[in-house]
């Protein structure tokens, strides 16, 4: 599994929007400088959280993008699932294998692809900005 430059961003977006508040919606140029992201790209990605909607636009003088909700109410999977499509680890469980019923790593990459989706939904945009970032502990037991 690898996150994309259009998933990596995209979460930037949402933070950089999470930081500002909800109070006035924030010009894109603006998240452009802040982020070191083309304008181009940016308009691509806020396109694709609109059409979601994650973020909200509004034109004018004073107008730019602002979150939908509350940053408690994203969790990193919802971003990422909107950008990336499957997070899977491998492409046999998003695309189906002939060979997967008799595969012995089938449950493997299962539950690898549980526990990525379970900790990215289990982060909050709200804690990723307040840095409530615990390491994760892994108990393995036999």
């Amino acid at each position: 599994m690898m996150i994309s430059t259009k998933g990596r961003y995209a979460l930037h977006v949402m933070i950089d929007l999470a930081k500002r508040g909800a109070d006035e919606p924030v010009p894109l140029s603006d998240i452009s400088n802040r982020n070191d992201i083309s304008m181009k790209y940016l308009e691509i990605i806020v396109s694709m959280l609109n059409k979601a909607g994650f973020v909200e636009s509004y034109r004018g003088k004073s107008g730019g993008y602002r979150l939908s909700k509350d940053p408690s109410e994203y969790t990193m999977q919802s971003i990422l699932s909107l950008t990336e499509g499957t997070l899977a680890p491998v492409a046999c469980l998003e695309n189906g294998c002939p060979r997967s019923e008799g595969c012995t790593t089938v449950p493997l990459w299962k539950n690898l692809d549980t526990i990525i989706e379970q900790y990215l939904e289990s982060i909050t945009l709200k804690d990723v900005v307040d840095g409530n970032l615990n390491p994760v502990e892994l108990i393995i037991q036999r």
